[in-house]
């Protein structure tokens, strides 16, 4: 299914697939595309390559089984050589399957370019959010039967700072919910290897994701290196002196407010998008305010704040609009794989990019999955029905069979109806023009009361076809949860104690690296 063909996003985004928003981006997410990309892309600095090289050789060297990314990250020093990145916040044994779809999505479009364009090298990066500080985004993760938390006090640092003190409590939960399901032990393994051995949660999730796509050869990136940040003082300074992200992102909106779309759901700038970070990893807001600066609660002058950064650079943190500005300016980048809210954000920032001569990249909307049994899709089968039929509206299966197999019609026919009082008005038009308004209100008062003689006659049919109606229900609630994608909320153990490996190999199957749509996948 096409993505644009159903009723789950913004119009923005819809717009977006449709091609309405060529003036927001660079390059279509497809082989020209990326033609196109490259070609603009080889001129990235050996100096950054050299430097991420180092970075990403020191950030990985801990790993085990790294062979291939070592290789990739040796390749990133050389200028035939891309990266196409996706990132996501370091949610709890990596939290919504997405996390993993988004991931998959990123290889698989590296092996295509590989085998499309042999002369270049092409490796997938995972940036990790590790200064983000919203642990109660990240605290827990699902299954269709129980929610695996962890509670702690994380008094606004960043996440990835957060030690890993407790987390034992979780691998207990697992090993009890998982009890009898035959890759138990490989997620025991997965957990215990990660949070259970390293001190905070940075090391644990670079080590998970690690260990779950160690054979595709992904890098992943921590992005707080002092290093690196660095080489984007200039852009932080620029930040903190002109507010060129507040200026250029608002006379984008408003550009979008009047050729796209009024209802656009904007992440509306502040004066400095940046946070600051102190010794204690206490992430705080920086605030511009009438004749100084404000940082929890201390004030600063514009030439304080340029000091630090030149002394501290590290200590300053991107918000949501910066931070992409920070990835394309440090990586060799060609594509961001992004979900739904992230492609929104992504559109607000193309003219801020051009402001400040950085390469704005593809955007890559990632696959949405719908994950079936083999024993449900038979099911539906035998049913008649399709999985586009859930996403019409909320009863649509159900009333769809019930009026394909009961023999008695349950549809009123309107038309037979309507017909019949055409000709009453003709006659009474006959007699008193003043009567049809009179007949109008009627006649509309009797379809209403109609169309809700058709819903209670179906609602009735369903008591007899109940045990039907229960299969089309149950499934249902395997693509959705509180109106959203399953994938938003089911964590991947819970195909992955079935499967093991297998099931990540069978997503990376499954995977169209170049489209925007809804896969069925059969688990």
């Amino acid at each position: 299914m096409k993505i644009q063909n159903v009723n789950l996003h913004s119009d923005i985004l819809k717009k977006y697939l449709s091609g309405n928003m060529k003036d927001f981006i660079s390059y279509e997410n497809d082989l020209d595309g990326y033609t196109n990309k490259i070609r603009s892309r080889k001129d990235f600095s050996l100096k950054k390559r050299e430097l991420l090289s180092k970075v990403l050789l020191k950030q990985n060297k801990s790993l085990k089984n790294n062979n291939i990314q070592v290789e990739n990250i040796k390749k990133l020093k050389f200028s035939n050589t891309f990266t196409i990145t996706t990132g996501h916040q370091l949610c709890l044994f990596t939290g919504p399957i997405f996390f993993i779809i988004k991931i998959l999505q990123a290889i698989k479009i590296c092996k295509d370019l590989e085998n499309k364009f042999s002369d270049f090298n092409f490796v997938p990066i995972f940036w990790m959010a590790t200064e983000d500080h919203d642990f109660e985004e990240i605290k827990c993760f699902n299954t269709s039967k129980k929610e695996f938390s962890i509670e702690k006090n994380s008094n606004n640092k960043c996440v990835g700072s957060l030690d890993t003190l407790g987390f034992e409590k979780i691998y207990h939960e697992i090993s009890e919910h998982f009890d009898g399901k035959p890759f138990k032990n490989e997620l025991l393994e997965l957990y215990k290897n990660s949070y259970l051995k390293f001190k905070n949660i940075a090391d644990a999730t670079r080590h998970l994701v690690h260990e779950i796509f160690k054979d595709y050869g992904l890098v992943v990136l921590d992005p707080s290196e002092k290093e690196l940040k660095n080489e984007f003082k200039d852009i932080l300074r620029k930040e903190i002196s002109g507010s060129v992200v507040h200026e250029k992102v608002t006379e984008t909106i408003k550009q979008i407010d009047k050729k796209i779309d009024k209802s656009f759901r904007k992440v509306n700038p502040r004066k400095i998008n940046l946070f600051y970070v102190d010794r204690e990893n206490v992430r705080s807001r920086i605030k511009l305010k009438q004749n100084h600066i404000e940082i929890d609660k201390k004030n600063f002058s514009e030439n304080e704040l340029l000091n630090l950064v030149e002394s501290a650079p590290e200590n300053f943190s991107p918000n949501v609009l910066i931070r992409p500005i920070y990835q394309e300016f440090i990586l060799p980048n060609l594509s961001y794989v992004g979900g739904p809210s992230e492609i929104a954000y992504w559109i607000q920032l193309k003219s801020t990019f051009d402001f400040l001569d950085v390469s704005f990249p593809i955007l890559s909307l990632r696959n949405s999955m719908i994950f079936l049994s083999t024993r449900d899709i038979k099911q539906l089968e035998k049913l008649n029905i399709q999985v586009d039929d859930f996403f019409k509206n909320e009863t649509y299966a159900e009333t769809k069979f019930i009026k394909e197999n009961n023999n008695t019609n349950s549809k009123i026919d309107i038309k037979y109806y309507l017909d019949f009082v055409d000709q009453i008005r003709k006659s009474v038009q006959k007699i008193d023009e003043n009567l049809v308004s009179f007949l109008n209100s009627i006649e509309k008062k009797q379809i209403k009361e109609l169309d809700s003689l058709e819903k209670k006659i179906i609602k009735s049919q369903k008591k007899i076809y109940q045990s039907d109606i229960k299969k089309i229900s149950t499934i249902r609630n395997k693509i959705f949860f509180n109106g959203k994608l399953m994938e938003r909320k089911i964590n991947f153990s819970e195909y992955y104690s079935y499967q093991g490996k297998s099931f990540i190999d069978k997503l990376y199957k499954s995977i169209a690296q170049y489209n925007s749509d809804i896969i069925l996948v059969e688990i």
